[in-house]
């Protein structure tokens, strides 16, 4: 279950269960007590009449009741321990505080239209809405505390009345309990948003809450496209900007009453070449309405899209690419991709002042995060994925896979509608990268990427309005007039594959087949809308759905009636708000979507009629809405049976499940899910310059200036730390071969000496660095190799050294049973690999298969530790490998006497650069900084802002890279 006033919940969104003492000791928060009293002492009659027993009786704590699902909603970051990574703002309650039993005298504190307050939601709902609850309050009244005086034989009584045995009484017990709690549940979160309203105006000194804090904050939104059209007005001169409804700029329209909110995206609509009119436009748009338009080049607009809608779009809705065709994937998309990409991402940069907030919507910017974070290290980033994120095996699939976890990961808090796309993702960056990851969060580079569920919402209020409208309520009585007599199924979906059209129509078929006295009494209105994509695939998929109406209905309809009336076009929100209200089912079968609105739309449209919702499971809606008929939509059968439910359903139990739908709807606005990200975000990026805070993001220009008179450079890297978090697996690709090019170029340079420190022994790495004249150190510097000396010598006739003294017949003897348990477990865990090498020996697991890696490497290292004891060897053990080596050797102690040879000769380095590993660089950093060399600056930079004892940092091998090349 959830926390009751706090925003933390179960990560599906919908969980119903609640412990008894949780909502009794809910009594003692300030805001809402009489409303909580009122909840107890419903909760104690309610489980009195369930257990036959006095209704003072104290309850046990152990009895699990259904609850309704949490007010706060919106945000909740993945994770369900107790002590989170990030603060929360929940309310906690103490399971020893007692029932309280005193009565209560005072009426709930309710809204009214008087009171002339924007409160959000809850204000919009009490002015917008008939009184839906006051009447269920009253009458709930009389079983709160304040009527405890009742006798035993009235209490008998009520409990019958309120709970009459049937064969489904307790079921519909259940339901009407959480009807009564949930009620009351929205009128303790009007008595917040009062709250918090008069904490705003200045009226009170109550404490705000943290999203108040928003306030003084500033905040960009980038999406591709702005929520304008530009149309022509032939004859006029000029453009008319036309500004969109609904969607995210109706979850902007609150955060734009307490913070500055800039709009970045391009236009849509007519074209505009001329330099002066464009110039016109973004004077419009950025004086009249606060956007930033960007004009993008055709060619690359149109290769990006190619990479959006036929590879990205499909793939992520579970359709799998194609060799060739519409769904097929070409090297020359990803250049337009990224092309594009840097055009918003220069725009952003050119708008951003410091400690503004960035926010990035959707899979058309996904490369965005990463390139802000390259090039402002300290940037408060936030994206935000609308639709499905796909399993790890079908993400698996995509050409483009690591370009596009490694863009997203630039950001400081990636969201998800759902938990199972947030946990998709989670395992992506683990199976494709390789990555580390918790439940809420990715280790990318040394920072933790938060990763956050916020399902999106509704802004109710255009469709309460316009469902009282005059013109819908007249044509809804000519609809009713025209239908009487008949049960309205009502379906709206885009003209689309993932949409569900045809499965829709084939489980009306079924049920008209299975129950043919509905025949004549049944109606599916579908609304298709058009799309807009010209593809040949497309008009197939037309036509079989067109196919598929005529075949039905010729099968299924009377000389008076036929069972479908598909229209594919476009209808006015008033017509459409008016089949909405006068349907009573609506059927959605999308086979994927991301969220699907339709479902929230139909639902608060429905407040006289109670329709019943049926909703694919495939759906992110699935997850948050409470009382929707859930069905496979490949299921047809199934789909059947969910519309002769639907049809056949008492009216109390269509009320139940509305009223259930429609309180999660109003509690739970798009200007809510708003709120709720940028507050996470708020915190999440706040943590993260705390943490930033102590180190410096190493600039390529103060190293350059900081080295121009230096003539002793000393240039240390860990292979595997540069590598950043694939460390292990040599990459070669374009940083890699940047970085050979740059070490290759500064070896030359007699002012350098640069050694290159790895895990592995000679034989593995003398291939990497055969040809770049630098000094090599291997198997943790056991052997190492020096830096040419002269333009006429070559790596190959350097000569191997050590510093240390090893037992060489001891290590052997033990190596015999270290290898024959490693090799024993290699064949137990499929995919792992055993690195033998000349005095110590690596096990490395696949990072596919963590759990089981985990577990066969933690048994591994216990039975190690048993091998080891005593001898010469020692275990070191990393996330994804357990390494057997020599004792003492290690890359600090390798360090520490390189650089008491070159003192000692005379040769003391004025100057050392070292990029290595955070956290497992060994004491590299540590000998450096704590080494008295006279006349000396270091500069100990780690690849991520992992490691304590760094000084500086950089982002990744491409920001070592740059460094390196600003030295030659």
């Amino acid at each position: 279950g959830g926390n009751w006033g706090g925003r933390r919940r179960c990560p599906r969104g919908n969980c119903e269960e609640v412990r008894v003492v949780d909502v009794m000791a809910a009594v003692r928060e300030e805001d809402g007590g009489t409303l909580l009293r009122e909840m107890a002492g419903f909760f104690k009659k309610w489980v009195a009449a369930m257990m036959g027993s006095d209704a003072d009786a104290p309850v046990a704590s152990s009895s699990p009741l259904p609850s309704p699902v949490n007010v706060q909603g919106g945000s909740q970051l993945m994770d369900h321990s107790k002590n989170s990574d990030l603060p929360r703002k929940a309310t906690s309650f103490d399971p020893n505080l007692p029932i309280s039993k005193k009565k209560s005298t005072a009426g709930p504190p309710r809204f009214s239209e008087s009171d002339n307050v924007d409160s959000g939601v809850a204000g919009s709902l009490s002015q917008e809405l008939p009184n839906l609850v006051d009447d269920d309050f009253q009458e709930e009244s009389k079983y709160s505390p304040a009527s405890a005086g009742v006798t035993a034989s009235a209490a008998s009584l009520e409990r019958k009345q309120l709970f009459p045995r049937s064969k489904s009484s307790t079921a519909l017990a259940e339901e009407v309990l959480l009807s009564k709690i949930q009620d009351l549940h929205m009128q303790l979160a009007d008595l917040r948003e009062m709250r918090e309203a008069i904490a705003e105006a200045g009226v009170s000194a109550v404490p705000t809450s943290a999203r108040s804090k928003a306030k003084s904050e500033r905040l960009l939104v980038c999406s591709f496209r702005l929520p304008v059209s530009l149309v022509d007005q032939r004859g006029a001169g000029k453009l008319k900007v036309l500004v969109s409804a609904g969607g995210l700029l109706s979850a902007l329209k609150q955060l734009k009453s307490s913070m500055k909110v800039r709009w970045i995206g391009a236009t849509t609509g007519s074209p505009i070449e001329e330099q002066r009119k464009r110039a016109e436009v973004y004077k419009t748009l950025s004086e009249d309405y606060s956007y930033t338009p960007i004009f993008l080049d055709k060619d690359d607009s149109t290769v990006h899209l190619q990479l959006c809608n036929a590879v990205l779009w499909p793939l992520f809705h579970y359709l799998p690419l194609s060799l060739d065709g519409d769904r097929s994937y070409h090297p020359r998309m990803l250049e337009g991709y990224r092309k594009i990409n840097e055009v918003y991402a220069e725009k952003i940069l050119e708008q951003m002042r410091d400690g503004e907030l960035v926010w990035i919507h959707d899979f058309h910017l996904f490369l965005v995060p990463q390139m802000l974070r390259r090039r402002r290290p300290t940037a408060k980033i936030g994206f935000f994925l609308h639709i499905p994120f796909p399993s790890a095996e079908i993400y698996r699939t995509l050409p483009v896979r690591q370009e596009i976890l490694e863009g997203m990961l630039g950001s400081d808090l990636i969201g998800f509608h759902t938990y199972d796309y947030a946990r998709h993702f989670l395992s992506a960056c683990q199976r494709v990268l390789g990555l580390e990851v918790k439940p809420n969060a990715v280790e990318y580079y040394g920072a933790a990427v938060k990763v956050g569920i916020f399902p999106f919402g509704l802004d109710p209020t255009p469709y309460l309005k316009t469902v009282r409208s005059k013109p819908v309520i007249q044509f809804r009585e000519e609809l009713r007039e025209q239908l009487a007599g008949k049960k309205i199924i009502i379906g709206v979906d885009r003209v689309d594959y993932i949409k569900g059209i045809p499965h829709k129509l084939l489980a009306l078929e079924h049920f008209l087949q299975t129950h043919s006295e509905w025949i004549g009494r049944v109606l599916l209105i579908q609304i298709g809308v058009p799309s807009s994509s010209g593809r040949e695939e497309y008009e197939v998929f037309r036509a079989e759905i067109h196919g598929m109406v005529g075949r039905i209905n010729g099968e299924m309809s009377t000389l008076e009636d036929m069972p479908i009336h598909y229209l594919e076009q476009m209808i006015s929100f008033e017509d459409l708000v008016a089949l909405y209200s006068v349907a009573d089912v609506a059927l959605i079968s999308s086979l994927r979507d991301g969220m699907n609105l339709v479902s929230y739309e139909y639902t608060v449209c429905q407040q006289e009629n109670r329709g019943v919702l049926i909703l694919s499971e495939f759906t992110g809606a699935a997850q948050s809405l409470p009382g929707a008929l859930v069905c496979n939509p490949w299921d047809i059968e199934g789909i059947s049976d969910c519309i002769f439910e639907a049809l056949t359903m008492s009216d109390e139990e269509r009320e139940l499940k509305h009223k259930k739908i429609f309180r999660y709807i109003m509690l739970h606005s798009s200007a809510l899910w708003g709120q709720n990200f940028i507050s996470d975000l708020i915190e999440v990026s706040d943590e993260r310059q705390k943490i930033m805070e102590k180190r410096i993001n190493l600039q390529p220009q103060t190293v350059r200036d900081s080295l121009a008179n230096s003539n002793r450079r000393l240039i240390l890297i860990d292979y595997e730390g540069i590598n950043g978090p694939r460390s292990g697996q040599v990459e070669r690709d374009n940083s890699w071969i940047r970085l050979s090019r740059s070490l290759q170029a500064l070896s030359a340079d007699e002012r350098n000496v640069i050694f290159l420190l790895a895990d592995h022994d000679r034989k593995h790495v003398v291939d990497w660095v055969d040809d770049l004249g630098i000094g090599l150190a291997t198997e943790y510097g056991l052997h190492f190799r020096r830096p040419m000396q002269g333009p006429t010598e070559t790596t190959c006739q350097s000569v191997w050294e050590t510093f240390y003294a090893i037992d060489g017949p001891s290590i052997a003897s033990v190596m015999i049973d270290v290898y024959d348990l490693l090799d024993r477990y290699e064949l137990q865990t499929p995919g792992s690999i055993l690195l033998s090498q000349e005095n110590s020996v690596s096990w490395v697991l696949r990072e596919e298969y963590p759990e089981f890696s985990v577990a066969q490497s933690e048994q591994v290292a216990h039975l190690l530790g048993d091998i080891l004891n005593g001898s010469p060897l020692e275990l070191l053990t990393r996330r994804n490998a357990l390494h057997v080596r020599p004792r003492g050797v290690n890359k600090g102690n390798f360090f520490e006497h390189l650089l008491a040879e070159y003192v000692s000769h005379g040769e003391a380095p004025d100057t050392i650069l070292c990029f290595s590993r955070g956290g497992e660089d060994e004491g590299v950093f540590e000998v450096i900084e704590r080494s008295d060399v006279p006349s000396t600056r270091s500069f100990c930079c780690v690849v991520g802002n992992d490691c304590k004892d760094a000084a500086y940092y950089v982002i990744d091998l491409d920001q070592v890279c740059d460094i390196l090349e600003g030295l030659i």
